[in-house]
């Protein structure tokens, strides 16, 4: 059911940042309204009852509704177009809009937390008959959809800001549980076990407001690109066979319609400039038409006819290779414009490797001046490489 709303949400847009726009606007307006809905009903059953519990679950529920307007105003803004200050766009003003639903997660949390210990300092009894009991477990039956509801949207569209809420209708749903838990059993038993059980669940609010901050904050500072995005990249680089090979491939994410590249490609040292530009306005060309990256090309030549050069390139890989941490290079070059040649080279270290990287540099240098006599050899280790990252899985499932 949720598919086929999200599907009908996804048939009236016509690019993705509509999609994600819409679907995230949509998603704001059912939490405004139906969590604003159970706020009366948990409000007026908490004042009846005297639960602690109960008023607090009714407290969260409005800040729930303060979250959905949050989300509303976060998806809107982000939604304006670039202009003078903001050139590429405010589509991470959504990004700020999670931190701030987070943010209030944690001060529902600790004031959760405070109602619980007062109510473990002073129990009370709590009351709770069979109406209350039925809007309690519709409360769980809405709180229940919206979390399913959000983390759809939030996979559909790829939102942290929606996972924040889906871990937030989650929370409430235990909440409620935990009332009605404590209401049975202290009309089973007597015991008033209401406060601990809020404060039991306060300290799990507490900590899933904590990690949904460090998610928004990631998102702030500039996540890794996702890997579906990087293998679309690599895909379509893949496609051009003009291409000797490319390296050095960054991105940089300023919302769905805002995606902006750089890599660097190989060709043939003998092509003219007009031949090498054609081929880059294919790709770019490929890349705006196909996916919301906006792509920039560096040019590596690759003289083809120098022996010497291919030798050396081989030889200092197999070397690299030979290591064992899972090494490889690329943006091999030599300079020759010196009385001694430069060879410049990146080696690519994959998440796997965990040595220091001071002996990982001591190590490497060591073994390719002593095998290849080179004393003029600069190195740059990459250890954020997005295609190697991809080639490694790739080779893992190959293997499978």
């Amino acid at each position: 059911m949720l598919k086929r709303l999200i599907e009908k949400k996804r048939s009236v847009s016509q690019n993705q940042g509509e999609v994600h726009h819409n679907l995230g606007m949509f998603a704001g307006r059912v939490g405004l309204l139906s969590n604003f809905l159970l706020f009366i009903l948990k409000l007026i059953i908490g004042l009846l009852s005297g639960s602690v519990s109960i008023m607090a679950d009714a407290i969260n529920n409005m800040s729930d509704s303060a979250s959905s307007l949050i989300t509303l105003v976060g998806f809107r803004i982000a939604r304006k177009p670039a202009d003078h200050e903001h050139p590429y766009g405010h589509e991470r003003f959504e990004y700020i809009s999670g931190f701030l639903v987070s943010i209030l997660i944690i001060v529902v949390g600790f004031q959760f937390l405070l109602s619980s210990v007062q109510k473990i300092l002073h129990p009370e009894s709590t009351s709770l008959n069979l109406p209350m009991l039925i809007i309690l477990i519709l409360s769980i039956s809405i709180k229940f959809f919206q979390s399913a509801f959000y983390k759809e949207i939030g996979q559909a569209i790829e939102s942290n800001t929606m996972k924040t809420l889906a871990q937030d209708s989650k929370n409430d749903v235990l909440t409620t549980i935990v009332v009605i838990i404590g209401a049975l059993i202290e009309w089973v038993s007597g015991w008033q076990c209401d406060g601990y059980f809020a404060f039991i669940l306060s300290i799990y609010i507490l900590f899933s407001g904590i990690k949904m901050i460090r998610e928004s904050i990631s998102d702030l500072m500039g996540r890794k690109p996702a890997r579906s995005l990087i293998q679309q990249a690599v895909t379509l680089l893949d496609q051009n066979e003009a291409l000797l090979g490319y390296h050095d491939l960054l991105i940089h994410q300023y919302g769905q319609d805002n995606i902006f590249a750089t890599v660097d490609v190989e060709l043939p040292a003998s092509m003219s400039i007009k031949q090498a530009h054609d081929i880059i306005e294919i790709i770019e060309e490929t890349f705006n038409r196909e996916t919301s990256i906006k792509l920039s090309i560096h040019i590596d030549p690759v003289d083809l006819n120098d022996s010497s050069f291919i030798t050396l390139h081989d030889r200092i890989r197999m070397l690299v290779r030979s290591l064992g941490y899972g090494l490889d290079i690329h943006d091999f070059r030599v300079n020759s414009n010196h009385e001694k040649p430069i060879v410049y080279v990146d080696v690519v270290v994959p998440e796997t490797c965990v040595i220091d990287h001071a002996l990982l540099e001591q190590k490497v240098k060591s073994l390719l001046r002593s095998e290849c006599d080179l004393q003029d050899l600069v190195i740059v280790f990459d250890y954020h490489d997005l295609i190697s990252e991809i080639n490694q899985n790739k080779n893992s499932e190959n293997i499978e």
